[in-house]
């Protein structure tokens, strides 16, 4: 795990060291029931969003479990007597930290140079913009969501993600820095300087994909058939195929789309509910695929 931390969730009386004493009562009856965290305590909460025990002030709110390709919403709470500093603009930058339990070296090329990452790290493409600063402060007892991620990695940065792929099935890491505001007990700090930093940090795994029913280019796939399974047919079958990124409009059709190059030429990939919505919407297209009409 990162820096040698691990994050658990632990069911009271099954853990050793840290002593958390609970008094339960039931009439005269005064439980005594210690609890506490294994190595060194990491921020987190079950899958229901419930505090775990944990030394950190800041804590995500977060899910156990995400299905393949679905948002993620990450958000922090303070639980703690001080405020916290947070970019609301590019928390990804400044904030934090993605990882994966691959503990691959990665290499981004990132403004026509490569740059080797640290094994297990990875850039989004929310963490490639980084020249924006809008600082904020997470105040005791405050919920922020910091940003939604869209599952996506960046290979490409050019001041800005110009390339990404989505990410795998798997373990996956969140590392949170967050510092204190130093100007706040330091009179004479200037503005842009910090106080402590604290480290929370969340695991999470990202399942398979809850996929709607989709019609492959033959007819003959079944709803597990998707965009990646399509990138890889035609993979198989000699083509250079890339996911390109970027909002792209619906051009009149019932769903949004995904633009993908194959062999240096883009093409749109649209996916249906089911095969009657698809094979209607796909008569708006000419046979010569020129116009669509709606």
């Amino acid at each position: 795990m990162i820096q040698g931390i691990e994050v658990k969730t632990y069911p009271v009386g099954k853990v050793k060291l840290m002593k958390v004493f609970l008094a339960l009562l039931a009439l005269s009856v005064v439980a005594l029931v210690a609890a506490a965290c294994v190595g060194t305590p990491a921020a987190g909460v079950t899958g229901t969003d419930e505090a775990t025990l944990s030394d950190s002030p800041i804590d995500f709110v977060m899910k156990d479990t995400y299905a393949l390709g679905q948002d993620i919403e990450i958000k922090i709470k303070n639980n703690g007597a001080s405020s916290y500093v947070y970019n609301k603009s590019s928390p990804a930058c400044s904030n934090l930290e993605f990882y994966d339990e691959s503990e691959e070296t990665r290499q981004l090329e990132r403004l026509s140079k490569i740059v080797e990452l640290p094994p297990g790290l990875f850039i989004i493409p929310e963490g490639t913009h980084c020249d924006l600063v809008v600082e904020y402060q997470i105040k005791p007892g405050e919920e922020v969501v910091l940003l939604t991620w869209s599952q996506r990695e960046c290979v490409k940065d050019n001041l800005g993600c110009a390339e990404s792929v989505p990410v795998k099935p798997g373990k996956y890491t969140i590392v949170g820095k967050f510092p204190q505001p130093k100007v706040l007990s330091d009179p004479n700090a200037l503005s842009y300087e910090k106080g402590n930093e604290i480290v929370a940090e969340w695991s999470f795994t990202i399942g398979q994909s809850e996929q709607p029913q989709t019609v492959s280019p033959d007819g003959s796939k079944s709803s597990d058939y998707g965009l990646q399974n399509l990138i890889d047919d035609l993979g198989s079958a000699g083509a250079t195929v890339k996911e390109l990124t970027g909002p792209l409009s619906r051009h009149g059709f019932s769903v949004g789309g995904r633009r993908v190059a194959v062999n240096g030429e883009a093409i749109h990939v649209y996916e249906f509910q089911d095969k009657t919505t698809a094979r209607r919407e796909a008569g708006y297209v000419s046979p010569d695929g020129g116009t669509i009409s709606v």
